[in-house]
């Protein structure tokens, strides 16, 4: 009985006990069929989310596990209490952990790597000191508005402007944030070097029909250019230009230039430079400033008064707004603008004799872009066209007026043009040294023949590096010295050379030594004797 009872209870022991095997080996075998379809399939599944939540919690548990969480070192004072019911859902602890205590009335400061939990009104008991930070690259009024905005409720702060310096007072905690932000915003501000060539070409060459017999000239004109093709210079071919803009490297505009100015009908109006600070506007104006006439109406003689005049700028006008981006590219806001009054219009002043009048018409023309460029490299626009034409008619009396034959002795000239203004504009990062590059061209001014009119105390004769001599000081290495005596150069034929005395020194001598005879030749008429210490003039060794 006991035999047949046990039988069947470990049949059923050992059916249940392979159960959960077989199942485990049924699913690999139906994962490995699938072809890893369930990591497919868990691929798809959306992310899990960072849920924070809280029910009822005590705040000094809720702080110990959310920093234990995040690693964080944290210190909660003993008057931190209160319970906590909250759910963040994606927010990063540190960030959720802030929110949490500033909703219950507390504040979170960091210093030295640990995180200090206190009461506001701990706070408020905190001493305050008082630092003074002197900024080297910003003014005080461009930090005042940030400082303001960092202080806590117990910070003040005032301003230096004769020194540059923030005189800060808060507390220790907040001094160590402010600190590090002021320094970090206290840096050297990019100086960028704007550099604005204003050319005007011509677009369309003189139509000239007759025969002149004022004189005859040959109109054939060769142009060759060599190791530059112009139409790649120019990125787009000849009407690159009318087309909007194009970038040149320096060897390209170089030989731009060359080309326009020497083989066509080209003019270089200006070309200043000027220096501006990053994210700071810079304007260049080369303009003559054109009256405009006021007139008010006069009811009594009804005609119009002259009132006064209103000056307007005429010229050429470049706006330019640099920012400083990276890997020495800067971002230029341009607005260049060239307005002229070449025509005019009559008016007339009343019925009553009042006369006319004569107000320029003001023609403008403006190009408004913003275009990245590599420090150093040119921005070439155009297209600002304008357009003046003209016809002249000249006759031999007489002659010019015989039927038929008197073609030949008459002309007519049709001016028609397109002036074209191209504005090259090339801005260049001023590396911290503060040079510009000018200094290259003074160096220059040496082959110019400028060297005979510099003054060795002006700022020229400075960036050239001259020096004051002393008589008989021996001079080395330096081929040609200045007399500032005479304000003219001093020739020396070796570099080891003694300076050769002056014009003026011999002839002070020879003055001297004529006084000196003079002086004896009266003593001895006189015949009196009386002791003469001559003045001489200065040796040189």
């Amino acid at each position: 009985m006991k035999n047949g009872t046990l039988i069947p209870l470990l049949t059923a022991a050992l059916l249940l006990g392979a159960h959960p095997l077989a199942w485990a080996q049924a699913q690999a075998q139906a994962s490995a069929d699938s072809g890893g379809t369930n990591s497919v399939a868990a691929a798809k599944a959306p992310a899990r989310r960072n849920v924070i939540e809280y029910v009822d919690a005590d705040l000094r548990d809720v702080v110990r596990a959310m920093s234990r969480q995040a690693g964080m070192n944290v210190l909660v004072g003993e008057d931190v209490s209160g319970r906590v019911t909250t759910r963040l859902v994606d927010i990063p602890i540190e960030q959720a952990l802030k929110i949490i205590l500033e909703s219950k009335g507390y504040v979170m400061s960091y210093d030295n790597g640990v995180y200090q939990v206190r009461s506001k009104a701990s706070l408020a008991n905190e001493p305050t000191e008082t630092r003074i930070i002197t900024l080297k690259n910003t003014s005080t009024a461009v930090i005042a508005p940030i400082v303001t905005q960092l202080m806590s409720r117990q910070g003040k702060v005032q301003l230096d402007g004769r020194s540059n310096s923030i005189i800060l007072t808060d507390t220790p905690s907040s001094l160590k944030t402010m600190v590090p932000i002021l320094e970090a915003l206290d840096t050297p501000t990019p100086q960028v070097m704007i550099e604005f060539r204003l050319l005007e070409t011509s677009k369309n060459p003189l139509l000239n029909t007759g025969i002149k017999w004022s004189g005859l000239t040959d109109g054939t004109y060769k142009v060759n250019i060599k190791d530059y093709d112009l139409s790649k210079i120019l990125a787009g071919g000849p009407t690159a230009f009318a087309a909007g803009a194009t970038i040149l490297t320096t060897p390209e505009l170089t030989a731009t230039l060359n080309f326009l100015v020497k083989n066509t009908d080209s003019e270089l109006l200006a070309n200043p430079r000027v220096v501006t600070t990053d994210n700071t506007p810079a304007t260049i104006k080369i303009v003559d400033q054109e009256p405009i006439p006021n007139f008010q109406f006069n009811s009594t003689t009804a005609s119009f008064v002259l009132s006064g005049f209103d000056y307007k700028d005429i010229g050429a006008t470049l706006k330019a707004t640099p920012h400083v981006n990276r890997d020495e590219f800067i971002t230029l806001d341009l607005q260049p603008e060239f307005s002229n009054s070449a025509v005019s219009r009559t008016f007339s002043l009343g019925a009553g004799g009042g006369g006319s009048v004569d107000i320029p018409v003001i023609s403008t023309r403006n190009v408004q872009s913003q275009v990245v460029i590599k420090s150093g490299h040119t921005l070439a626009l155009g297209g600002l066209m304008q357009k003046n034409g003209s016809y002249a008619y000249s006759k031999l009396p007489i002659l010019g007026d015989i039927p038929l034959i008197g073609y030949a002795f008459r002309s007519s000239d049709k001016n028609k043009t397109k002036r074209n203004l191209l504005f090259f504009i090339t801005p260049t990062i001023i590396p911290s040294g503060g040079k510009t590059g000018l200094e290259d061209q003074i160096a220059q001014l040496k082959g110019n023949r400028l060297d005979d009119f510099v003054d060795g105390q002006s700022w020229l004769g400075n960036a050239k590096g001259y020096q004051i001599i002393d008589f008989g000081q021996v001079v080395k290495s330096r081929p040609e010295e200045y007399d500032f005596e005479r304000n003219l150069p001093m020739r020396i034929s070796g570099p080891d050379e003694p300076l050769a005395p002056t014009t003026t020194s011999a002839r002070n001598a020879e003055r001297d030594a004529a006084k000196e005879k003079a002086l004896m030749e009266a003593l001895e008429e006189n015949a009196e004797p009386v002791q003469v210490t001559p003045h001489l003039a200065p040796s040189v060794r």
